[in-house]
């Protein structure tokens, strides 16, 4: 984990209260998209196998 490396012991890690400190953070995000197959979709995917 990136963050870990910020900190010089594992309990100053634990200790850090992120949900105060995370409206705050600079947040970097890499997306990397790989398209497959174009055309009908050959299987749907249930709503139980669908997470967040």
């Amino acid at each position: 984990m990136a963050a870990r490396k910020k900190f010089k012991t594992i309990p100053e890690y634990e200790s850090f209260d992120f949900m105060k400190t995370y409206p705050n953070m600079r947040v970097k995000v890499k997306v990397s998209i790989e398209f497959g197959n174009f055309g009908r979709q050959s299987e749907v995917p249930s709503i139980e196998e669908m997470r967040d």
